[in-house]
């Protein structure tokens, strides 16, 4: 149709009516980004770059609005990302800059990335790396330190929560109001994925130690210092 044209590599999101008649495209939200995976050989095979998160992007539960995080500067002992949210009609509501602390990645892991990428893959699990693979595992460059956010959640109640990416056993919760102005931090631990929020309440699914995963629900109380 017209209005996929020119659309590759990504999941358009769009507007439809009572009768299924597209309206438009809200947004494209790309699956991944083509800087986190490594092209190499006559075949086009391919290696996925570690540490490397394509575009970060949630939508609401009730379908009306779209939040995406975009990287702006990685550099320095200070780097920002990029919030913009986008309503049903396509109209941006929300674009604000966020300075953060980045997180390098230890020598240790980084060592254990790149060896990683010269593993047999595939048919090959159990057999001999091919040279070319080899020579492209040289090529990739792995990210230094940890994208900013690694996950994003749009509250029920127009909240923004924003997880900031660590090495920690928890991960915490950046939460935005409506406007993109900080009112809270929230901890969790790792083996709890936030599926939905609000101010008062968490809706999420923990995994236990069999790999068996129940959904939980949390109740929010502010803590003063």
């Amino acid at each position: 149709p017209p209005w996929y044209s020119g659309i590759r590599g990504a999941s358009p999101l769009v507007r439809v009516n009572r009768d299924g008649l597209v309206l438009g495209v809200v947004a494209v939200l790309y699956n991944s980004s083509p800087e986190c995976s490594f092209l190499y050989g006559a075949n086009g095979a391919s290696m996925g770059v570690p540490y490397c998160v394509g575009q970060r992007y949630a939508i609401s539960d009730s379908g009306g609005r779209v939040a995406l995080v975009l990287q702006e500067n990685a550099t320095g002992r200070r780097a920002s990302y990029r919030l913009i949210s986008i309503n049903a009609a396509g109209d941006t509501i929300l674009k604000r800059s966020y300075e953060y602390a980045p997180v390098i990645i230890p020598q240790a892991k980084l060592d254990s990335a790149a060896q990683s990428l010269r593993l047999p893959r595939g048919s090959r699990a159990k057999g001999v790396v091919p040279p070319e693979q080899l020579a492209a595992a040289d090529k990739v460059k792995v990210p230094t330190t940890l994208v900013p956010i690694g996950g994003l959640v749009i509250g029920r109640d127009d909240t923004i929560w924003l997880s900031e990416s660590n090495f920690g056993p928890d991960r915490s919760w950046l939460v935005l109001d409506g406007r993109g102005d900080p009112i809270g931090n929230v901890r969790l631990p790792r083996n709890i994925t936030l599926v939905s929020a609000d101010r008062h309440t968490l809706w999420a699914t923990e995994r236990d130690e069999d790999d068996v995963e129940s959904i939980v629900r949390f109740r929010v109380t502010s803590q003063r210092p």
